[in-house]
């Protein structure tokens, strides 16, 4: 049984005249105990897929099921129960933690929102916070988020998104706020973390040398569609797809983001393959859209298999 699953899924949002299709039939299974990496550049729609994913916001077409059972559609808004199933760490601790709030507060608020108090609530907030490595817990707890490294803070806000024990954690650009030095271990963290809590962890980022460290299979967007999936250690070393081709080729000739951004005119609603216009391989069928095609373990939308 497949642990969430996304089914068709489209998103559309209104920008002045111009509607854009931020999702576009987007279907993924995760299995239970699989790790997960979505890959593309801004504009791509991993982020709203993720918000998608948790609940925080509904689609426009298509449903999403976890643990087999249909939990959202259009029309249903997962319900508070399975909400808590799922978890996220944002991308921007400096922004997602309450900046008059100690860490005991921010760390102890989801369970104290459900009736945990005193030495319960401490134990749990004291246990979590060692395992996100601040330790000892004491000399933490009591400190504001502006007291606290960049480092320090993304654990914060991982700990607060383990201490409830979700099902599944989604991660959005994880190490995009915190210095070079630090990245290595905050990924090795992610990795421990999920096999020790048992969640299924799902990564949004654009950084395809996190895909290898944090994921088993990955899943690469463009402007809102999959162009390509498998499991991460082929996707990586046979790409397929031209977009994933030039993404994989630009990682280590550049610093921070993939440079390859969708301009905002070119996000609007079009035929063919979205990548046509981009594409050094593109073909006169090109100009229609392709399917996406079953290659054993391996999915690729493009004409060229």
């Amino acid at each position: 049984m497949l642990a969430l699953e996304v089914r068709s899924i489209t998103k559309r949002f209104r920008r002045g005249n111009v509607t854009v299709n931020a999702l576009n039939d987007v279907s993924i299974g995760l299995d239970e105990g699989e790790r997960l990496a979505v890959v593309g550049e801004s504009g791509s729609g991993k982020t709203t897929l993720a918000r998608i994913m948790v609940g925080l916001e509904q689609p426009d077409q298509g449903e999403i099921y976890f643990m087999g059972r249909k939990v959202a559609d259009p029309k249903t808004k997962m319900d508070v129960e399975t909400r808590r199933k799922f978890s996220i760490v944002f991308q921007d601790p400096y922004e997602t933690l309450n900046p008059v709030k100690t860490v005991f507060d921010i760390v102890g608020f989801p369970l104290s929102v459900r009736g945990v108090k005193g030495e319960k609530l401490r134990e749990a907030v004291y246990s979590v916070l060692r395992d996100v490595r601040l330790t000892p817990p004491e000399l933490y707890v009591s400190k504001l988020p502006q007291q606290l490294s960049g480092g320090q803070r993304q654990r914060v806000a991982i700990a607060r998104a383990l201490i409830y024990g979700p099902k599944v954690l989604l991660a959005d650009e994880p190490t995009t706020m915190i210095d070079a030095s630090l990245k290595a271990e905050v990924l090795k963290l992610f990795l421990d973390l999920s096999s020790k809590y048992g969640v299924n962890l799902v990564t949004i980022t654009h950084d395809f040398s996190v895909a290898p460290i944090l994921s088993h299979r990955v899943v690469v967007m463009y402007k809102g569609m999959i162009v390509e999936e498998g499991p991460t250690r082929e996707v990586l070393t046979n790409p397929l797809h031209p977009y994933t081709q030039a993404l994989i080729a630009a990682v280590p000739k550049l610093e921070g983001e993939v440079k390859l951004m969708v301009r905002q005119e070119e996000t609007r609603e079009e035929r063919g393959c979205p990548f046509f216009s981009r594409c050094p391989m593109r073909m006169e069928k090109c100009r229609e859209e392709p399917p996406m095609r079953d290659l054993g373990d391996r999915r690729v939308r493009c004409f060229l298999y």
